[in-house]
């Protein structure tokens, strides 16, 4: 009897560990693991949103105040050849601000007489992945141009772009495509750091610009045993920002903004009109 009851208690067991297994992730949990990766990229698009959400109204009605012309009419100059794209996500306009002086676009609004409206929102002016940082107002330098994307951010966030942002286009799909001046990681103070076998500074020299090696399996045998970890540091986004975001080059003249719309805003024939803070018209875009 002693023996029976001994076998209940561990078949019991078996049992409650298998459910602990199944609903902690289970098979699917096993297969998120496989692979020999250096480091799984951070998720770029995991709907985290943060920042000042965006503000939407369809039911937008344009008053008198509207149509008078804002201080800014003359501080910028605008685009909008993609406004007729279907997809949320390839729509977008373009402000790029002409003036000698800082301009702060931060709750601007872009509307239209069919009454659609969206407000621009706040970003980061240094993104990092898998890092929620401090938003702050969207602010063009002379010369500089605010992307205007109707749909949602692949990356949770508007964000000004840099000379590391290319390595995000590997795992998301950004219009407009993302600059790729990615930097390379053979430097004189990483080679002296890491002392890579030539095996290795062969096939780093030889990745394609702002790609990050997810899978140990590509790095050549011999590489040496610092290979991976040169690689994992330098060869990626955030290794990338780490390396660079003092240069005197690290920004570039831009910025990715997102009004976060699940569908088409300006329709096709629209007249899309610009208000500053004061409900004013900047501009308008036929």
């Amino acid at each position: 009897m002693k023996l029976r009851s001994d076998a209940m208690i561990i078949v019991l067991i078996i049992v409650a560990l298998w459910f602990m297994w199944f609903f902690s992730g289970g098979p699917s949990r096993m297969e998120a693991s496989k692979g020999p990766f250096l480091r799984a990229p951070s998720p770029l698009d995991t709907g985290e949103i943060y920042g000042t959400l965006p503000a939407l109204d369809f039911n937008f009605r344009l008053g008198t105040k509207n149509f008078v012309s804002s201080n800014y009419r003359t501080s910028i100059k605008t685009s909008g050849s993609s406004l007729k794209e279907f997809s949320p996500s390839k729509e977008y306009l373009n402000i790029t601000n002409k003036s000698d002086a800082i301009l702060n676009i931060t709750g601007w609004r872009i509307v239209t007489e069919n009454g659609t409206a969206a407000t621009i929102g706040s970003g980061v002016s240094l993104f990092v992945s898998g890092e929620v940082r401090e938003a702050s107002n969207i602010v063009l330098r002379p010369g500089e141009t605010a992307h205007i994307i109707s749909g949602q951010s692949p990356v949770g966030v508007s964000f000004r772009q840099n000379i590391c942002s290319g390595y995000l286009a590997q795992f998301q799909k950004f219009v407009p495509p993302l600059s790729k001046n990615c930097p390379g990681i053979i430097t004189a103070e990483n080679l002296s750091r890491y002392a890579p076998h030539p095996a290795c500074i062969s096939f780093v020299s030889n990745l394609p610009v702002c790609t990050t090696v997810t899978n140990a399996s590509q790095i050549p045998e011999g590489g040496g045993p610092n290979c991976n970890t040169f690689i994992e540091e330098h060869a990626s986004y955030n290794g990338c920002v780490s390396d660079h975001n003092t240069d005197s080059n690290f920004y570039e003249p831009s910025w990715m903004v997102y009004l976060g719309s699940n569908q088409e805003l300006w329709k096709s024939g629209d007249v899309v009109r610009i208000l500053d803070r004061e409900g004013k018209t900047v501009t308008t875009i036929n």
